[in-house]
């Protein structure tokens, strides 16, 4: 009985349309995906890593995805915050970071003081070779 409650055939195609195009993107979307990586060269892998504008770009992107059905002010409006709140993340990240890695840093021995270390124009220790 739910097939009779649906509309009539000319809009039934074009919502039918939409999903058809909406899984063809992700089917396709992951399907290149897979086929650009294998045929991508050796070091192309490499520059693909994770880095604080991935994540930048990805929250503006999501914000302004999220308001899309409020119009093109509220997407550019939280598409910006967003990408500041994410920027902010990531910056104190950052700044953890640095700060935390400056006790891995390798420590330089002291400098001893050479008037202490006394006379070493000998050069034998007290031994005489003759």
């Amino acid at each position: 009985m739910e097939e009779y409650t649906r509309e009539p055939c000319p809009w039934r195609i074009v919502d039918d349309c939409g999903g058809a195009f909406a899984m063809g993107l992700i089917g396709g979307g992951v399907f290149q995906s897979i086929k650009g990586f294998s045929n991508a060269p050796s070091g192309y892998n490499k520059r693909l890593k994770e880095d604080p504008w991935n994540s930048i770009i990805s929250g503006a992107a999501t914000g302004g995805i999220l308001a899309a059905r409020n119009g093109l002010p509220a997407m550019a409006g939280s598409a910006f915050i967003g990408g500041v709140l994410l920027a902010l993340i990531e910056g104190v990240g950052i700044l953890f970071t640095r700060l935390s890695a400056e006790q891995f840093q390798p420590q330089v021995p002291p400098m001893e003081d050479p008037s202490q270390l006394g006379d070493q124009q000998g050069g034998s220790g007290g031994y005489s070779f003759q």
